[in-house]
C-alpha cells in the first residue's frame, strides 16, 4: 500500500505557487515600469515587432537570465546541501 504524505504535497504546492509569484513579480519589479500584460506579450507571444523595442530586451536579455540564474542557482545549493547531509550522516 502505497503511503502519501499530504503535508509533502501541500508543502511543495505552496513552495512552487511561491516560486511563479516571485518570478512574475521580479520581472516585473525594476526601474522601467511595465504592466503585466506586456510583460505576458514578450514572455509568450512576441511579434516581430516587439521584438525591435525597448523593453523586450530588457526582459528577454538582462531580467529573465537574471531569474533562471537564481533559481537554478538555488536549486543547486539546496541539492548540494542535502548531498552532504546524507553523505556525512548529519541528523539535521
Amino acid at each position: 500500500m502505497k503511503k502519501t504524505y499530504p503535508r509533502y504535497i501541500a508543502a511543495f504546492t505552496l513552495l512552487g505557487i511561491a516560486l511563479v509569484l516571485l518570478v512574475i513579480w521580479n520581472i516585473n519589479a525594476g526601474s522601467v515600469s511595465m504592466s503585466a500584460g506586456e510583460i505576458a506579450r514578450i514572455l509568450f507571444h512576441p511579434s516581430a515587432q516587439m521584438k525591435s523595442s525597448t523593453n523586450y530586451t530588457i526582459v528577454r536579455s538582462l531580467r529573465l537570465p537574471r531569474i533562471l540564474a537564481a533559481v537554478i542557482l538555488g536549486g543547486a545549493l539546496s541539492v548540494s546541501g542535502f548531498l552532504l547531509q546524507t553523505f556525512f550522516g548529519n541528523p539535521i
